[in-house]
């Protein structure tokens, strides 16, 4: 998905002047899960690159309730099932 995203970013400088927009000011926002992927795209220069850009062409990034630490939040979510399947009737 991250992937996805990345191209869309490309999409949206290749199509900016059209659209009255300054391709040199890329902001990047999401919300909850759009917010990890906007996150990861703005971080991970892997995804950028593959689209032939860089993480220093983005303005910058907005992230609104996103999960940030997926490990973080895999530790957690397996230690609260484990405690909730011992406790099932």
């Amino acid at each position: 998905m991250a992937a996805d995203v990345a191209r869309a970013v490309r999409w949206a400088r290749d199509n900016a002047s059209r659209l009255g927009a300054d391709p040199s000011r890329l902001l990047l926002c999401g919300h909850s899960a759009g917010a990890h992927l906007a996150a990861i795209v703005a971080t991970d220069p892997r995804f950028l690159e593959a689209v032939g850009m860089a993480t220093t062409d983005l303005e910058g990034v907005v992230g609104i309730s996103g999960p940030y630490s997926v490990r973080m939040l895999v530790e957690e979510t397996s230690a609260f099932v484990s405690f909730a399947v011992r406790f099932q009737a």
